[in-house]
């Protein structure tokens, strides 16, 4: 599941997500924390980003869009500065500094309209506590306006894939486990190349009507991003969570040669597409490495590893099932209230309200793999299905490259479209992606998925005859599937 929020505060990266990464060791289980992050994206490779993130570097980027390349000039002309440090004169010489390495221009500073929106909450309840005046100017935070500096997109693997992992480790079986990350990370490159490939696009000019009542903006390509990618093992509640950060910096070098904010709905619009593409090339991956076989859920919302039961998956998702509890609660509420169930789309908004809420920092101290790996375990062991130990045995090695489904490629395109007419009286390209990628076979061990895809959403629609299906498979490597 791919998800998106825009932010501007990266320490939420530096210091929370990346929490512990100077204590991961690189063997097995032995690990404490998290892997370092590290840089992804053909504008990072411009900017001479590579290999692990210093996140010294991170937070010059992403606060005050520092050009990495250019920090030892920032450095020799804040040390020439003569006025006592801190002061204002020192401020806005530092500034006037910075003003000459950033990346565009210098980013919206919305500090000032906070600070009074926070005194003025504050003197609303001049006899708060303690505690109450810091949950004041809490909630003023939340809602204050706020510079976007980067966009967080990520990428949560199906539980399964979690479980499968965990299982791997507790086993010892430290490179099959690794072959879970890999795969899942062929996935999330496949996604990012999609997105920086269909949405990366940034605005120029004026977008707002005129006074002829048409807008004079443009849309010009800006597809070489820069990303800061950490990887993750554990959701809030230390349950087995495979999921990726990958923080896309809200600047780019735009094809007209202008640094450029993105323009993030377009971000939006493929975010679904995005999503599948990553999981199914994810899918190809894994089959190809450990044979392992996924079908779609019965819900239909996502797809899962064969041989580990949906009450193994539920046991794993503690915050899940809370959510849906509270969500339970208030849908009650609602109906008591007003009569009537609440709709999906007001469903939707009693759980996000629901999740924000319940929010929580991870834990501050890194817990040691070794100790999760044994939390987990016994917690499965009250599940009467399967055991974690038993998860290795009954996932991997059930399909190999032989046992592929050759895709009927009419079939698919007709299947997709008839479901997408069904719902929508219209409907888009990204949508067609998201859909076609639904309607794939099983076993797609021996094509390359994005060119696939891509492929038979031109045909779609530019209504080309679909006679002719082996153009569209791709053989597999020695190294494994083709990846674009």
């Amino acid at each position: 599941m791919l998800t998106i929020a825009p932010r501007s505060d990266v320490t939420y990266l530096s210091r929370q997500v990346g929490q512990g990464a100077e204590h991961y060791l690189l063997s097995g289980v032995a690990l404490i924390g998290e892997p370092p992050g590290e840089w992804l994206g053909r504008g990072a490779h411009d900017l001479g980003l590579h290999g692990v993130i210093d996140h010294a570097i991170l937070e010059d980027l992403y606060h005050d869009f520092v050009d990495p390349r250019r920090r030892d000039e920032l450095a020799a002309a804040i040390a020439r500065i003569t006025a006592p440090p801190g002061t204002p004169e020192w401020i806005v010489a530092a500034d006037a500094a910075r003003d000459t390495v950033r990346l565009g221009p210098r980013p919206r500073d919305y500090t000032t309209g906070t600070r009074a929106a926070i005194t003025r909450a504050l003197a609303a309840e001049p006899d708060a506590t303690p505690a109450r005046r810091r949950q004041i100017e809490a909630r003023v935070r939340a809602r204050a306006r706020a510079a976007v500096k980067y966009l967080d997109l990520t990428w949560s693997a199906p539980k399964s894939w979690s479980i499968l992992h965990a299982a791997l480790q507790l086993a010892g079986r430290d490179n099959d486990a690794d072959q879970v990350w890999e795969a899942w990370l062929t996935g999330i490159h496949t996604g990012l190349e999609y997105l920086q490939d269909n949405a990366g696009f940034a605005r120029a000019g004026r977008h707002g009507r005129t006074s002829t009542g048409a807008s004079t903006g443009r849309w010009i390509g800006a597809h070489r991003w820069t990303v800061a990618a950490f990887s993750q093992h554990t959701s809030r509640d230390e349950d087995p969570q495979l999921h990726v950060h990958t923080a896309v910096l809200n600047r780019v070098h735009a094809d007209d040669g202008v640094w450029r904010t993105l323009d993030s709905r377009a971000i939006h619009r493929h975010k679904q597409a995005a999503g599948h593409l990553c999981e199914r090339a994810a899918e190809i991956a894994l089959t190809h490495a450990l044979g392992v076989e996924f079908a779609t859920r019965p819900d239909r919302r996502a797809r899962e590893i064969v041989g580990i039961p949906e009450s193994l998956r539920a046991r794993f998702s503690s915050r899940r099932r809370a959510i849906a509890a509270e969500v339970a609660i208030y849908a009650a509420r609602f109906t008591a209230t007003y009569s009537r169930d609440p709709s999906a789309y007001e469903l939707t908004a009693i759980a996000q309200h629901i999740t924000l809420l319940r929010r929580e920092d991870k834990k501050r101290v890194p817990v040691p793999r070794t100790e999760l790996l044994t939390r987990w375990a016994e917690a499965a062991r009250r599940d009467p299905g399967i055991a974690l130990t038993d998860i290795p045995a009954a996932t991997l090695h059930r399909v190999g490259p032989t046992d592929a489904e050759q895709p009927n490629p009419s079939a698919i395109v007709a299947r997709a479209m008839s479901t997408l007419d069904a719902v929508r009286e219209a409907w888009t390209r990204p949508e067609l992606v998201a859909e076609l990628c639904r309607q794939l076979p099983d076993r797609l061990a021996t094509v390359n998925i994005r060119r696939l895809v891509d492929d038979l959403a031109d045909r779609a629609l530019l209504g080309m005859g679909l006679s002719d299906a082996d153009e569209l498979l791709l053989p597999v490597t020695a190294g494994g599937p083709v990846v674009p």
